[in-house]
């Protein structure tokens, strides 16, 4: 089953109930705790968070590569699993000889075989469905999108000035969610990273990345202003799921992130 599998029985009723929830109730730790967002929102005008980017041109699978000293590596992405995380590093230079031009969409296509020298970033999955790979390059990171067939939709200036507001940094809520199920993917995270034997320098850069690709799922799945997150755990509204049963809930969340980690949530713990 992948991430954007046929829904099933147990998904109809969650969808449903995503649809008639309330909004989720937030309680602050403090009276000016609504001013601090507002004020939050308005210092990042100028700022575009990854999944409002995808979301707003409807791209399934997307990966952010961000520069770090002389190679390159998956920062956010939606539809790449962990190995394709894991194995993003890449240098400066190839990515210098493939892509010389900047601030310019290009296609690769399957038809004309100019795909092939980035089929090291994508799963044997993603690989036999990606017909198209858009890539779009500035000074510091790469976006790189893979399709079964054009988008069109990104084809104009807009599309490329959005890229340039995403923003790399991460601000957590410190919003304290009333009734909320909470994920805790630490140890997962952690043993998932450790069992593919990389360099301990690259650890905090693979568990980001993960965690961001994680988030991006249950954003997409259970709406993004039902999602609340820290460092190492992630909150979801537990109104939404009044009439599901625990279990139900955990085992459909495990089933999906499985393509991301694998075997490894088993250590995803839940509490509600």
């Amino acid at each position: 089953m992948g991430l954007l599998s046929k829904t099933s029985a147990a998904e109809m009723q969650i969808k449903q109930n995503l649809n008639t929830a309330a909004e989720p109730q937030i309680l602050k730790s403090n009276s000016v705790g609504l001013l601090k967002r507002s004020e939050s929102i308005l210092n990042n005008l100028h700022e575009l968070d990854f999944f409002n980017f995808i979301t707003k041109y409807k791209i399934s699978s997307c990966a952010l590569f961000q520069k770090s000293e002389d190679y390159y590596y998956i920062e956010n992405s939606i539809g790449f699993d962990g190995s394709a995380i894991i194995s993003s590093f890449s240098s400066k230079s190839f990515w210098d000889g493939t892509i010389n031009i900047n601030n310019q969409l290009l296609c690769f296509t399957k038809i004309d075989n100019s795909i092939s020298p980035f089929y090291q970033f994508l799963s044997e999955e993603l690989k036999e469905k990606t017909e198209v790979i858009y890539i779009l390059k500035n000074e510091d990171k790469i976006l790189f999108i893979c399709s079964n067939k054009e988008i069109e939709n990104i084809k104009d200036n807009n599309f490329i000035d959005d890229f340039k507001l995403i923003s790399k940094h991460k601000n957590y809520s410190k919003d304290i969610i009333k009734d909320a199920f909470k994920i805790d993917i630490q140890k997962a995270l952690e043993k998932y990273i450790l069992s593919q034997n990389i360099f301990s320098y690259n650890f905090k850069a693979f568990y980001e990345s993960l965690y961001n690709t994680i988030h991006n799922y249950l954003c997409l799945y259970f709406k993004y202003q039902n999602i609340f997150d820290s460092s190492n755990s992630i909150q979801i509204s537990s109104k939404i799921f009044a009439d599901i049963p625990q279990e139900m809930l955990k085992k459909h969340i495990l089933l999906n992130l499985k393509e991301i980690i694998g075997e490894y949530t088993q250590f995803i713990s839940f509490s509600f």
